[in-house]
């Protein structure tokens, strides 16, 4: 990575410098920018392009006389730079007024570390600070040192999706920071593993190490003092670091439902989740469901909160060649919240009405033989979950909590028609694309499934439709335009 000490600083003149920094920008990147000697004229923002040249850069008269011995050089990304301006800050010289686009910011940052390299006087405005100067090629830290393969469920798919789509079409440099338990868990991104982080698989020596890590954090900090923003895709905040941060939050469920959880989980989760959410320059979340509920349980600052949905990698969930069976799938561990037991006694009445169905379930923690008429397959892998959705009739999910709901997604994209419970962010994610039912009532379960059963297709026309718009690529962009924010 290229930093401003291995920059070279050529002997302009401030004049020059100007000239040689406007060059740089592309157009477009500046939509409204003026010259003057002695008042700030600011024109109000504009969505037309008004691009510098160089002749009237290198123009004394544009400058305002005589060549300065220094150039005063104001930032800001707000629509109107003139209510942005506080005492102080107007300066009484010659300046360069210039507004960017929200989403090209790293062009600003450009102009600032290049007039520093040139020996420009910056005068700044928003917290675009002159001694620490934001470039392009800024290192983004992706921590994941929580990580253990296998035991972390939906947070874990989403962090490994979302790694994977970055180093498919992300813009920016990253590099993954990984326990010595998930070596191989960069997805493709650079890597490296972080061996001061203690190596740990079960809960008493997670919880050792994650003590461990919070009362020394020093030898971890020294591992990311190169990133510019670190993001920690498993909301623990582990090392906290003075760069600014992104956490991901995925849901709220020990303040939503904390009768699912011990006091020593909730104890944990409260110390780990709340402290790291309440610190962190931006949290994002996967639902508008969970944005509200952390508004209304951790009280966070909504400005500080970004909604960005999980996607669907459509290249892996697509309809199946051969014919669907008459089994209905539940891909979900089983889990208090996942809600089994009233799914069980749903599937009784389904069998009196369709005798030939049977119910699936796939995850792990189920007992190994199930009630008549219902399979269990336990842990299968990628593969074989994407088969078991080409070939089922419907898939069912009455969880009573879920911060985002993939599977009902991913069952959409391979063609299956979905009976979905209404409860947290299920109704947001799945939309007018599967029947809703209320997950605490048998009756209502058994009524949706048989729904789904008997017009598959007009379900799975809708799946299709509401899967579609669900995108890692999307979710990616999404992620780096929050980065680029702190930038």
């Amino acid at each position: 990575m290229r930093s401003a000490a291995t920059r070279p600083s050529p002997p302009l003149e401030p004049a020059d410098a100007l000239v040689e920094i406007v060059d740089q920008l592309q157009h477009g990147a500046v939509e409204r920018a003026l010259i003057g000697p002695r008042r700030l004229d600011v024109p109000t923002h504009e969505t037309t392009q008004d691009p510098l040249d160089r002749p009237t850069l290198a123009d004394n008269r544009a400058l305002g006389g005589d060549r300065p011995k220094s150039l005063c050089l104001i930032a800001n990304r707000q629509p109107n730079l003139r209510r942005g301006l506080v005492g102080g800050a107007r300066p009484t010289g010659s300046h360069f007024l210039f507004q960017t686009r929200k989403e090209r910011g790293d062009i600003c940052r450009l102009i600032c570390h290049r007039a520093q390299v040139y020996g420009a006087t910056i005068t700044t405005v928003f917290g675009l600070r002159p001694d620490r100067p934001r470039t392009i090629d800024a290192m983004i830290g992706l921590a994941l040192l929580t990580l253990v393969p296998g035991e972390l469920g939906g947070s874990e798919s989403a962090a490994r999706s979302l790694l994977q789509q970055l180093a498919r079409t992300g813009t920016l440099p990253y590099r993954v920071y990984l326990p010595p338990v998930a070596p191989d868990g960069g997805e493709g991104l650079p890597s490296e593993v972080v061996t001061e982080y203690r190596s740990a698989r079960t809960i008493p020596e997670r919880l050792v190490a994650m003590a461990y890590a919070a009362a020394r954090p020093g030898p971890l900090r020294r591992r990311l003092a190169d990133t510019a923003v670190v993001h920690y895709p498993l909301t623990i905040r582990i090392p906290p670091t003075r760069s600014p941060s992104v956490v991901t939050l995925h849901d709220t469920q020990h303040l939503d439902l904390p009768a699912l959880f011990s006091r020593g989980e909730r104890l944990f989760r409260m110390f780990a989740y709340h402290r790291s959410s309440r610190s962190a320059s931006r949290v994002i979340v996967p639902s508008a469901f969970v944005r509200d509920r952390a508004i209304a349980t951790l009280g966070l600052d909504p400005t500080r909160i970004r909604v960005i949905h999980h996607g669907i990698d459509h290249t892996r969930f697509v309809p199946g060649t051969v014919p669907r069976e008459p089994f209905v799938l539940y891909p979900a561990r089983r889990w208090p919240h996942k809600n089994h037991e009233r799914l069980l006694e749903a599937w009784a009445i389904v069998r009196q009405a369709s005798p030939e169905l049977r119910l699936v379930f796939t995850g792990g923690g189920h007992p190994p033989d199930g009630p008549d008429g219902v399979d269990v397959r336990g842990h299968v892998s990628g593969d074989e979950l994407v088969e078991l959705y080409q070939r089922a009739t419907a898939v069912v999910f009455p969880s009573l909590y879920e911060g985002f709901g993939q599977p009902p997604l991913e069952a959409m994209a391979c063609g299956a028609p979905v009976a979905s419970s209404n409860a947290a962010s299920l109704p947001e994610v799945c939309g007018d694309a599967a029947r809703l039912f209320d997950p605490q009532d048998p009756q209502a379960i058994a009524e949706a499934i048989l729904d789904v059963v008997g017009a598959p297709e007009e379900w799975r026309q809708r799946g299709f439709k509401r899967a579609a718009a669900f995108t890692w690529t999307a979710s990616a962009a999404a992620h780096e335009a929050v980065y680029r924010e702190l930038l």
